[in-house]
């Protein structure tokens, strides 16, 4: 009977001890996303310029150019009617609609050439 009634008593503890390691608290069970990064690169061939997000976990982006184009591509590439500087903006959100920017001016060369960000 002493060993019926210390193996009840074991059992009830791993399930007592079970039950509230089992639990945890609601932020552990549902993490906040992990903001993304505003961040990109980008390389000049004269009029056509490529960009590229570095954070690839981002849920949108959007790009504006400074010349009163937009795209919603992750990595889009874009062609100026001419030469100058032009301030490119890149906004992306994560899954919560969180928004981050980052704007860079990019100088697409007036005579062809290289603006390639450093």
């Amino acid at each position: 009977m002493k060993r019926i009634i210390f193996n009840v008593l074991g059992l009830l503890l791993v399930l007592y001890t079970l039950s509230f390691s089992a639990c945890k608290p609601e932020d552990e069970a549902n993490p906040e996303p992990a903001d993304p990064s505003a961040e990109f690169s980008f390389v000049v061939d004269q009029l056509k310029s490529t960009f590229t997000a570095t954070d690839i976990s981002a849920s949108s982006y959007i790009w504006t150019f400074g010349d009163d184009d937009t795209s919603y591509q992750q990595d889009p590439i874009h062609y100026f009617d001419i030469g100058g500087n032009y301030d490119v903006t890149l906004t992306v959100t994560n899954t919560v609609g969180d928004k981050f920017a980052i704007t860079k001016t990019v100088t697409i060369p007036l005579q062809g050439g290289d603006g390639t960000d450093n």
